[in-house]
């Protein structure tokens, strides 16, 4: 009947034509004899199959159903554990990254203490020096106040 009314509206039917047309029942095609029994054994298929059928899909809807589920468990494990291993790694690398920190506080440490000795050793060094510079020009001092005392009569 839309379909009549869309005709109208395009102006592909008279408009007397179409009311006609509108309150007609639908037109059976007539069919031969031969498609008749051909129709009918159609339908009787049909009719068995859809009063078989819903056992069987209500049997593969739970086996979907079931299927779907252990997918979604697999899914989740498979979630859980590259969650695991992600973690795992990150783990591991926070391990590395403070054994790395670690490594290097200890060299700076060693570096450092290596340097305060060199500091240490230098100022001894120089003190002693000095010392023995001091010692030196105290004992050249007293030789030549010596040597003086010695050639004044």
């Amino acid at each position: 009947m839309d379909r009549k009314r869309e005709m109208v509206r395009n102006k592909e039917l008279p408009a007397g034509e179409a009311s006609k047309r509108l309150h007609e029942p639908s037109r059976n095609i007539v069919m031969p004899r031969q498609e008749s029994r051909r129709s009918a054994f159609t339908m009787l298929i049909a009719s068995t199959l859809l009063t078989v059928t819903p056992l069987c899909v209500g049997a593969t809807m739970q086996d979907m159903q079931r299927d779907m589920q252990q997918r979604r468990e697999q899914q989740q494990r498979e979630d859980q554990a590259r969650s695991a291993e992600w973690a795992r790694q990150d783990m591991e690398g926070m391990r590395k990254m403070q054994e790395n920190n670690r490594e290097q506080m200890q060299r700076l440490e060693d570096m450092n203490r290596k340097q305060t000795e060199e500091r240490e050793k230098f100022f001894r060094e120089s003190e002693e020096k000095a010392k023995r510079e001091q010692a030196e020009e105290r004992a050249a001092r007293k030789a030549s106040a010596d040597e003086e005392t010695t050639t004044q009569p």
